[in-house]
């Protein structure tokens, strides 16, 4: 399971490929090819659920907890019980305090941004540029690199939300 910090640093490393035509800096570039395939099932993964009614979901917490009694730091909001020695890697630092409330919310907002198929494309865009040696400019690819990662980063850390909130270590729903 990657970390939130973990999945950060991919992203990170994966557009300055892109933007840079350096080289991929976590092992072999076919990690890449991996980490490109978890997007796109990520994605897709996403997208159902976008499309059913979360609104009463454990991970949302305005609608199972009170917000003055809730501890946001509490590292069991965030962190599975035998990973917490080392919590803050798996804080969220890329979902604002209502995305950390509701993680839901960045699904809609996600593909609000692009649909299904515009962000498989822009993901098989962003990995044919980091695999070439020209940068996006030099491809005419006139994506925001940035707000690309940004939605990236927010429905990584909303999916690890959800997953520590409504599922036991074994993988049951709670």
């Amino acid at each position: 399971m990657y970390s939130c910090m973990g999945v950060e640093n991919y992203l990170s490393n994966w557009v300055r490929m892109a933007r840079t035509c350096e080289d991929w800096k976590y092992g072999v570039q076919s990690n890449l090819l991996t980490f490109y395939d978890y997007f796109n099932k990520l994605i897709e993964a996403s997208w159902l659920i976008c499309h059913r009614d979360y609104s009463k979901r454990p991970a949302n917490l305005r609608v199972s907890q009170d917000l003055d009694e809730l501890h946001l730091m509490n590292p069991d909001l965030y962190c599975l019980p035998e990973r917490q020695q080392h919590s803050w890697k798996y804080f969220p630092r890329a979902l604002d305090q209502e995305e950390y409330l509701n993680p839901y919310q960045v699904f809609s907002r996600f593909f609000d941004y692009l649909d299904l198929g515009e962000w498989k494309k822009e993901l098989h865009h962003l990995l044919h540029v980091a695999f070439t040696n020209n940068d996006m400019e030099e491809l005419s690819w006139s994506t925001d690199i940035v707000e690309i990662k940004s939605h990236l980063s927010k429905l990584s850390n909303a999916c690890h939300l959800i997953y520590v909130r409504e599922f036991d270590i074994e993988g049951n729903e709670e």
